[in-house]
């Protein structure tokens, strides 16, 4: 459902006395038609605030510091998010400027720029339905109308529009209809001419089907004839085996299994973490955390980066010890899914790209501090340990750069480490099989985007291939899923490396 239809149907419900979660703005910096202490009651689910005269809550155009779509207020459920929406100016939250989508809580201040109008964000607990009918008419058509306003004329215009034209056809069919029983009259004598046309042809057609299979018996007789004489002269018989066409299914079966040696399990035995020289934490790794890993024919083993440095994605005592400089050594394991082969190894070990790693303001145990952040999103998301084994796995770096939307990917990996308790059977590990296909043409921001995966937590840093001649070829990492901003909702929309961004730099 569209934003303007939620308004236009939360408003009606308000205005009929329903129980709507509502809102309050209080301003607190006088500005030009709102002074200190007025305040707003807000009942439609989306506004935006901003200087345009589409905005919900308007401010003057005498605030130079407040942009046109400056803001945007969201209800979903019982919760209120509020996003910035200026390019050149920052929105703050109690005096910190906000980067994504922000939860509010009841008496949250909102500023806009670091030198412009502030207001208060209070819950009404209680709703809004002590109003009287006319004050929630006034707030419906400013909260759900303005906004929308161009499209609402426009529509009532289309209506008018298309009641004049339907008219003018009416009138026209009319006329018309006077006009076709005329022609209908004179149809009449013309068919019952042409009826007796109609009889002379099919008995002259009756005497040309005759004709025709006289004709077709004479063919076939004179056929026989010629063949029963090939027959006759033939010395000996060429038998021509028919080569049973290979099946689409099959050859992507056969070119998956060549390759399932080379996808390895990983998982982590020991973490450490050391502060000039004092080692402050030495201890097993215990939580169930896991990922795919592969080897590539030329000795490389690639895997995810946040599988080996996932401190560098969270906020917690790991990444605060190694933003002041600490070291963090995890110390991993892997094995082939035939275990065949296996690696011991730690973080430092493999090459990465943090290039595009950036600081951010957080607390800690009541202080702030700044804690280095790694992009999931930008493409950066892969590491690389050259090892002296070779493995099954050809990639393709060219072809990973220009998949065109809907090619068909095969994964391999082990989805929520689903074959752990399969060490040292006959078995082996069983990596599962999934598939997904390119949803946009090409790179977006250095990745490539995946939809309808069926791949999930435990495939990270796995293969995925195209099949070309029969030959599974690796152009991407596994590497994370979207989370739709605005509802909050798993889309099914996935964001993988091309193997074309890995370097040995």
């Amino acid at each position: 459902m569209s934003r303007a239809t939620q308004s236009f149907k939360t408003g009606m419900s308000f205005i009929g006395g329903g129980e709507v979660p509502s809102y309050s703005l209080e301003y607190l910096t006088p500005s030009p038609g709102h002074p200190v202490g007025s305040h707003e009651t807000i009942v439609v689910p989306y506004i935006e605030i901003g200087r345009s005269s589409q905005c919900a809550v308007r401010l003057s155009e005498e605030v130079g510091t407040v942009s046109r779509f400056h803001a945007s207020l969201l209800r979903r459920g019982k919760n209120f998010y509020i996003n910035n929406l200026s390019r050149s100016n920052p929105t703050l939250v109690n005096g910190k400027p906000i980067q994504e989508e922000t939860e509010l809580a009841n008496g949250d201040e909102i500023q806009f720029s670091y030198e412009g109008p502030k207001i208060r964000f209070n819950v009404n607990p209680a709703g809004a339905t002590s109003m009287g009918i006319t004050k929630r008419v006034n707030l419906v058509v400013n909260q759900a109308v303005r906004p929308y306003r161009t499209t609402v004329f426009s529509l009532l215009a289309l209506l008018i529009i298309g009641a004049g034209i339907t008219i003018f056809f009416i009138y026209q069919l009319n006329q018309e209809t006077d006009t076709l029983a005329v022609q209908a009259e004179k149809l009449e004598g013309k068919n019952a001419s042409l009826s007796d046309s109609l009889a002379m042809t099919i008995r002259a057609n009756e005497e040309l089907k005759q004709k025709i299979m006289a004709d077709k018996q004479q063919m076939e007789t004179e056929l026989q004839a010629t063949v029963a004489e090939f027959k006759s002269k033939q010395q000996k018989v060429v038998q021509v085996e028919m080569v049973k066409a290979p099946n689409p299914e099959e050859l992507v079966a056969q070119a998956i299994a060549e390759v399932k040696g080379s996808v390895f399990y990983m998982g982590i035995k020991n973490v450490k973490a050391e502060m000039e020289g004092e080692v402050l934490i030495d201890e097993p790794f215990t939580e169930n955390c896991h990922c795919t890993g592969f080897l590539l024919n030329d000795g490389k083993f690639l895997t995810a980066r946040h599988c080996i440095e996932m401190y560098l994605y969270e906020s917690n005592e790991l990444n605060l010890l190694a933003s002041l400089g600490g070291k963090v050594t995890y110390s991993f394991y892997a094995i082939s899914s035939d275990e065949n082969l296996r690696f011991d190894f730690t973080n430092h070990d493999f090459t990465v790209n943090s290039k595009t790693d950036y600081f951010v303001e957080d607390e800690y145990n009541g202080q702030e501090v700044m804690l280095r952040k790694a992009r999931p999103y930008d493409g950066t998301d892969w590491a690389l340990f050259q090892t002296d084994a070779k493995g099954a796995i050809h990639a393709d770096p060219e072809l990973s750069g220009t998949l065109k939307s809907g090619t068909e990917l095969h994964c391999l990996g082990y989805t929520y480490g689903n074959t752990f308790q399969k060490f040292n059977t006959k078995e082996g590990l069983e990596v599962l099989y999934s598939k997904a296909s390119v949803a946009k043409d090409n790179l977006d921001n250095n990745t490539i985007v995946v939809s309808g995966y069926g791949f999930d937590h435990g495939n990270s840093g796995g293969p995925l291939f195209v099949i070309r001649d029969g030959v599974a070829k690796a152009i991407a990492i596994v590497s994370a899923g979207y989370m739709n901003p605005s509802t909050g909702r798993d889309d099914a929309l996935g964001s993988v490396v091309p193997i074309k961004n890995i370097s040995n730099n």
